[in-house]
């Protein structure tokens, strides 16, 4: 059996007066046996506003697509025919978006 040393052979460094020292020596924490079957067992659960998200990138696609279309038509001098151009193109690219982003929709 080993021997302690008691208050008087204890060798610890001097403290400067005022200061409060303290020897804390820390313990891993419990972890519960069940915590991993939740995480397991539980269905992944989806954003609500997925349907949101995907009808804002659509219409964000339309709107740049179109704009572009616009420019270039207003450029060349055929708007009309451009401006349809780069809606449909917007519609196309914003369901390709869609599509790739929120493939269960």
């Amino acid at each position: 059996m080993l021997h302690e040393p008691d208050d008087r052979t204890r060798k610890w460094p001097r403290i400067p007066r005022g200061l409060a020292v303290c020897r804390v020596r820390r313990l891993p924490l419990p972890v519960p046996a069940l915590s991993h079957l939740h995480a397991i067992n539980a269905p992944e659960r989806k954003p609500l506003a997925r349907g949101a998200a995907a009808g804002l990138m659509l219409l964000a696609s339309l709107l740049l697509c179109g704009a572009l279309g616009g420019i270039v038509g207003a450029l060349t001098g055929a708007v009309g025919i451009f401006l349809a151009l780069g809606i449909f193109i917007g519609f196309v690219v914003g369901i390709a978006a869609v599509r790739a982003r929120f493939p269960d929709l």
